[in-house]
C-alpha cells in the first residue's frame, strides 16, 4: 500500500478547535511487482475527528486525519467486498 498525501491542513487549537484535514491518494500494489496497481482510492479533505490523539498540537490533528483516512479506506474495502 502506498499513501501519497496531496494536500494537508493542520487545523488549529484554541478556544475552539479546527481538526486537521488530509487529501491523499492510496494505491494498493502487488508486493512482487509494485508497478502493478491493484486498486486506487482517493480520500478528499478527510477531517481527523473522534480520535484519541492529542489535539493541542499540529501533529496530533494531522495524525487523526491519517487515522480517519485509514478507517474510511477500510469501510470502502468492506463495502466493495460485499
Amino acid at each position: 500500500m502506498i499513501i501519497q498525501p496531496k494536500w494537508m491542513y493542520a487545523g488549529w487549537s484554541g478556544f475552539v478547535t479546527q481538526p486537521g484535514k488530509l487529501t491523499a491518494e492510496i494505491t494498493i500494489v502487488e508486493t512482487a511487482n509494485p508497478s502493478k496497481i491493484l486498486a486506487k482510492f482517493i480520500g478528499d479533505k478527510i477531517e481527523g475527528v473522534g480520535s484519541k490523539v492529542d489535539y493541542s498540537m499540529e501533529y496530533g490533528r494531522i495524525a487523526a486525519a491519517y487515522e480517519k483516512t485509514g478507517k474510511e479506506l477500510g469501510k470502502a474495502i468492506k463495502r466493495a467486498l460485499k
